[in-house]
C-alpha cells in the first residue's frame, strides 16, 4: 500500500516548471472565526485554501493499479464530516501529489480543530490509508466595525 509522504493546507502555492518542485505559500495553522447576523453573511468573502497530499508508491503498488481518493474537512466541535472531492489516479512516478483548491463557505459552528483528511486505496479494497491536517478554529469577538 502507498505511504503517506505529507499533506498540508495553505493559501497558495506554485509549482516550479522546470523542476517540478512544489512551494507553498501562507501555511495555514489557525482560523479566526466569528458569530454574525444573517445579513452580516453577505458580505463574507468565501474561505478559499488549497491542500495537498503527496503519496509514496511502494513496491507492491503497480502503474497499471486504480487508487480512489477522497478528501474532507471534520468541522469543530461536533466532528461534523463535510465531504470534499473524490476521484482516482495511478501512479505514474514515485510520489502522486492530490491538490485540492477549496473555495466557499464552511459550516463553522464554533472553536477546536477542524481536520482537512485526505484518503486513498486501492480501488474496491475496504481498507482507507488517511492523511490529516490538523487546523486550529479559535473563536474571536464580532467587531463593532
Amino acid at each position: 500500500m502507498p505511504k503517506p509522504v505529507y499533506i498540508i493546507c495553505s493559501l497558495s502555492g506554485t509549482q516550479d516548471t522546470r523542476t517540478g518542485l512544489l512551494s507553498h505559500f501562507h501555511v495555514i495553522e489557525k482560523l479566526q472565526i466569528t458569530k454574525l447576523k444573517a445579513d452580516q453573511l453577505k458580505r463574507v468573502p468565501p474561505l478559499a485554501f488549497r491542500m495537498v497530499a503527496v503519496w509514496m508508491q511502494t513496491e507492491e503498488d503497480k502503474p497499471e493499479e486504480d487508487f480512489e481518493y477522497e478528501v474532507a474537512a471534520i468541522m469543530p466541535p461536533a466532528g461534523k464530516k463535510i465531504p470534499g472531492l473524490h476521484g482516482t489516479f495511478r501512479f505514474s512516478k514515485p510520489l502522486h501529489r492530490i491538490t485540492i483548491d477549496f473555495l466557499g463557505q464552511l459550516p463553522f459552528e464554533g472553536p477546536g480543530v477542524m481536520d482537512v483528511e485526505c484518503s486513498i486505496r486501492k480501488t474496491g479494497a475496504d481498507h482507507w490509508l488517511k492523511q490529516v491536517y490538523p487546523i486550529f478554529v479559535e473563536q474571536v469577538p464580532t467587531s463593532e466595525t
